[in-house]
């Protein structure tokens, strides 16, 4: 998946959603340009309820 999906949904601003792919909290993989975020990382990172703290702390 792509950062243009994280902030769909999640429903975030694209800074923010490049932020939080930026900042270590689910795995991700440069390829030239594009940020790709790995799913299952992302999924797991989401159900353990995380996107609440990491939310706050980018405010």
């Amino acid at each position: 998946m792509d950062v243009k999906e994280v902030q769909t949904m999640l429903g975030i601003s694209k800074d923010l959603a490049y932020k939080l792919c930026n900042d270590g909290r689910f795995k991700v993989k440069k390829l030239g340009r594009r940020t790709l975020v790995n799913r299952q990382s992302f999924n797991e990172w989401l159900n353990n309820g995380e996107m609440f703290s990491a939310m706050r702390l980018h405010r």
